[in-house]
């Protein structure tokens, strides 16, 4: 490994040597090229911040914004997480990759899908929540969502749910809505980042589904939705264009990258 790359230990099953393919169904889509769940420990945090230099101008003036310390870190191991996987794959410096938006599908503004100038071709998504970020790269257009269950409230967000996917849920019994909403939620998200509009668009228009073992199949053409094993205590999906339609998935468990005290080198 070259010299302004990560001093990393990252050999095996958490680093791109060892990604696994999902397998959904019994059908291997190889467009989806990996997950991972990076925890956000102190330790983390740490490493994170002294790499903090990595990042472009835009990163870090973001990265300054936060007035809580665990959201900066939240987003400085997702930022510098996400550099550290694109570096590998595309054999790059982390510090040296450049981003910038593809058009929006809705008003051809500059702020879609995020692109690595340098390799278009290559889509990833990243999202965090609490302790956990959760970053994904594909060969396809993608989205990841992953939410912390203690700040979804069923009722707050159900009328931002498709009529259809509202009758699943108010025929649940109430001590199971909550699930069902937090499931339907991080679809609904991970499906939007996918596309490139986020939510900016009527919610309550977009049919995600609320995934098994509910009965309320998803309107996402031409996209595959999972759900995606998340440590307990959140949810997670993933959204892939693919030729595979939006079938019924199980669970598809990610890589864990933890970055404390990996990097000993610099970048």
């Amino acid at each position: 490994m070259r010299g302004d790359r990560p001093d990393s230990s990252l050999a095996g099953s958490d680093s791109l040597s060892g990604m696994n393919l999902a397998v959904r169904d019994g059908m291997v889509l190889p467009d989806l090229l990996g997950l991972w769940i990076l925890p956000v420990s102190a330790g983390a945090g740490a490493a994170a911040e002294a790499h903090y230099a990595m990042l472009d101008h835009e990163e870090r003036q973001k990265a300054q914004s936060f007035k809580r310390a665990q959201d900066r870190s939240s987003y400085l191991v997702a930022h510098i997480g996400l550099r550290y996987l694109l570096g590998e794959f595309l054999d790059a410096s982390p510090a040296e990759l450049t981003f910038k938006r593809e058009p929006c599908p809705l008003c051809g503004g500059a702020h879609g899908r995020p692109m690595v100038m340098s390799s278009p071709s290559i889509h990833f998504s990243l999202s965090h929540a609490g302790d956990v970020v959760l970053i994904s790269l594909a060969c396809q257009p993608v989205g990841v969502d992953v939410e912390d269950a203690r700040l979804i409230h069923w009722d707050e967000l159900l009328p931002q749910f498709h009529p259809v996917e509202r009758s699943v849920v108010e025929h649940l019994p109430r001590g199971e809505r909550n699930l069902a909403v937090l499931n339907g939620w991080v679809r609904k998200e991970a499906y939007l980042k996918g596309l490139g509009v986020g939510l900016a668009v009527e919610l309550d228009n977009v049919q995600a589904g609320l995934g098994l073992p509910y009965a309320s199949p998803g309107l996402t053409p031409g996209w595959s939705l999972a759900p995606v094993k998340a440590p307990e205590g959140y949810a997670a999906a993933v959204a892939l264009l693919s030729d595979g339609g939006n079938l019924p998935a199980a669970t598809i468990e990610p890589n864990v990258l933890d970055i404390s005290g990996r990097w000993a080198g610099t970048f």
